[in-house]
């Protein structure tokens, strides 16, 4: 994983988007974010109604929401290790999205940020 986060940190520098050295909170709207972590809660809540136990698609999306939004509380708080731990959440379930669908995850991970470089390059370049 140390190559992806290098790849990643180089395209933060190409991009002039900010790669701190020391951990640190994201910074940004505070009161929007957990404006935006109720509303992401309230749609995980509906994802679990009537969700069957086998629906592996499903369970895994409303737990990516889950650590999307305990993510953004911890930002919220000022909480920088509630924040890793929901960030390692959101990573790993990911990982495990990957393994279970069988997916080329560093073939695909190469690939965008192939794409994400040449696409700054040429002046295209979008938010993440």
């Amino acid at each position: 994983m140390e190559r992806e986060l290098d790849l990643v940190e180089l395209y933060h520098l190409l991009t002039f988007r900010p790669a701190s050295e020391t951990p640190r909170l994201l910074p940004g709207s505070l009161d929007h974010a957990g404006d935006f972590a109720v509303h992401l809660n309230y749609a995980r809540k509906l994802m679990l109604v009537n969700l069957s136990s086998k629906d592996i698609l499903l369970q895994n999306a409303a737990s990516s929401v889950a650590e999307l939004v305990h993510w953004l509380e911890a930002h919220v708080r000022g909480n920088l290790q509630q924040a890793q731990a929901a960030w390692a959440s959101r990573l790993y379930i990911s990982l495990s999205d990957a393994v279970a669908g069988g997916l080329d995850a560093r073939g695909a991970f190469e690939q965008l940020h192939t794409q994400k470089v040449i696409d700054a390059y040429l002046g295209k370049d979008d938010l993440m």
